[in-house]
């Protein structure tokens, strides 16, 4: 089982595939080994939620909604290439 980090007001999913300790003032993302990777000061206990998922083959963040048990993909969601075209 894997891991998903979903911010709880828009269920979009935030991190995916790693281990977490949750905190009423941040989420602490960790390694197999329980080594710290990453600290998300933003989200936490009261914002956010943790919940355990199958496998999501093409995770990109930002890029799917959990709800209700299910996982989809946020139609407000725009691939890096569209972003780069107003760049150039």
């Amino acid at each position: 089982m894997k891991y998903i980090l979903v911010e709880d007001n828009t269920n979009i999913i935030k991190d995916y595939g790693n281990n977490y300790m949750q905190h009423n003032n941040s989420t602490i993302v960790l390694d197999n080994q329980d080594n710290v990777i990453y600290i998300y000061p933003d989200y936490n206990t009261g914002n956010s939620t943790i919940y355990g998922v199958g496998n999501i083959e093409d995770y990109v963040g930002n890029k799917y909604l959990y709800s209700g048990g299910l996982v989809s993909l946020n139609p407000d969601y725009e691939e890096l290439e569209a972003w780069c075209e107003y760049i150039i």
